[in-house]
C-alpha cells in the first residue's frame, strides 16, 4: 500500500514544463532594402512613313504573292438572301460546324453553338431529332450527340 501511495503522489505531483525554445522570426534576419524608383517610361513615336495600303501588296513586308500582280484580289460580297444550302455540296462537317462549297468554288461555313452534326459510324451526319421505337421498348435517338433512350413512358 506504501508503494502504491508513492506511485501514485509521484505521479499527481506536478513537475515543471520545460522552457520552450523561443524561435526567431526568420524574416528578422534579412535587412530591409531601400527601393529606388526607375525613372518613367514616356512614350514616343518612331520616326519614318508608316502608311500602308491594303490592296498593295507590293508594300507587305517581303512577301511576294504570284499572280496578283501587286493588287489584292477582293471576291464580291455574298448575298445569302436566295442561298439554299439543301441544293449546295457538302465538303466538311464536325460537331458544330457544316461546310459547303458554291458553283462559284468559294466555300461557306454555317457555325452554331449548339450541336448540328452527330458523329455515326466514323461519319459526321447532321442531326435529326426524330424519335424511333427502341428494340427493348420505349423511344431513341440514335442521330443525338447525347444518344437519349427513353423509357415507355415517355411521350
Amino acid at each position: 500500500m506504501v508503494a502504491s501511495l508513492a506511485l501514485a503522489a509521484s505521479l499527481l505531483s506536478p513537475v515543471p514544463a520545460a522552457v520552450a525554445a523561443v524561435r526567431e522570426d526568420p524574416w528578422a534576419m534579412v535587412p530591409t532594402v531601400e527601393s529606388t524608383g526607375a525613372a518613367p517610361m514616356v512614350p514616343t513615336i518612331p520616326s519614318g512613313d508608316f502608311s500602308f495600303d491594303p490592296d498593295d501588296l507590293s508594300q507587305s513586308a517581303g512577301l511576294t504573292t504570284p499572280g496578283l500582280s501587286g493588287k489584292a484580289r477582293t471576291a464580291p460580297p455574298l448575298d445569302l438572301s436566295d442561298l439554299d444550302l439543301d441544293e449546295l455540296e457538302v465538303v466538311d462537317r464536325d460537331e458544330f460546324a457544316t461546310a459547303y462549297v458554291l458553283p462559284s468554288g468559294r466555300r461557306v461555313a454555317v457555325l452554331s453553338e449548339f450541336p448540328q452534326n452527330v458523329l455515326v459510324d466514323d461519319e459526321w451526319v447532321p442531326l435529326d431529332g426524330v424519335l424511333e421505337r427502341a428494340a427493348g421498348g420505349g423511344w431513341s435517338d440514335v442521330e443525338h450527340p447525347l444518344s437519349r433512350v427513353c423509357p415507355e413512358l415517355c411521350v
